[in-house]
């Protein structure tokens, strides 16, 4: 049996705009996907772009605008 993680993202109040408290619960998340990687073959950050002047679902991976674009710390994680 072979499993695909589809999307995963902490979201609830607790991310904000991408915190280190959130990047620390995915990274452990990763982790047991990890341990189960006989059965669990892929896995995808969702959402991954966002763009700053329209933020509809936090957080997200990268963040960009007219000018400038950055990676919270999901993205590094």
């Amino acid at each position: 049996m072979q499993a695909f993680v589809s999307e995963y993202a902490v979201w609830r109040s607790d991310a904000g705009r991408g915190s280190l408290l959130a990047s620390l619960a995915e990274a452990a998340f990763l982790t047991g996907l990890e341990m189960n990687s006989d059965i669990v073959h892929m896995a995808s950050y969702a959402p991954l772009f966002v763009n700053d002047n329209d933020r509809t679902w936090n957080p997200d991976a990268i963040v960009f605008n007219s000018w400038q674009h950055y990676g919270t710390p999901s993205y590094w994680m």
